[in-house]
């Protein structure tokens, strides 16, 4: 019979990480979350108002980078998501909402997005679901 480790309190949902950059500048990284406790990761989610913009969101995790790109279409919203397979971790930028939230920790934890691209002037916004630990 195993007991129950009361060593570590509980993950506590934090209020939502929120990015609104009017005017984003190419090859500019824009910070979502960048937090120095103890983190875990749930979800991230971004949009941008221009077509033809390309994409980037990393997320740097006690020093390992993940990053995701994709060509954007206007006002549509991306979400970053994980998979794993034979040749390891990846990430991607998809239109379907996962169906569970991914759930990576660590103490380091910062969440980037930026665009590589110069069509245009439009908005990105992103937003990422975190909690502490």
């Amino acid at each position: 019979m195993s007991s129950l480790d009361i060593s570590r309190p509980p993950p506590t949902h934090q209020a939502d990480a929120l990015l609104s950059q009017i005017t984003p500048v190419q090859n500019t990284w824009y910070t979502v979350l960048a937090t120095k406790i103890n983190a875990r990761l749930l979800q991230i989610a971004c949009k941008v108002a221009t077509t033809g913009e390309t994409l980037e969101v990393r997320i740097v995790i006690d020093g390992i980078t993940i990053t995701a790109s994709l060509a954007a279409t206007a006002g549509t919203l991306y979400y970053y998501d994980l998979t794993i397979s034979d040749t390891g971790l990846s990430a991607s930028l998809v239109t379907a909402q996962p169906a569970k939230p991914f759930i990576i920790e660590g103490r380091n934890v910062q969440v980037q997005i930026r665009k590589t691209t110069a069509a245009g002037t439009g908005t990105i916004t992103a937003a990422g679901a975190w909690q502490k630990w």
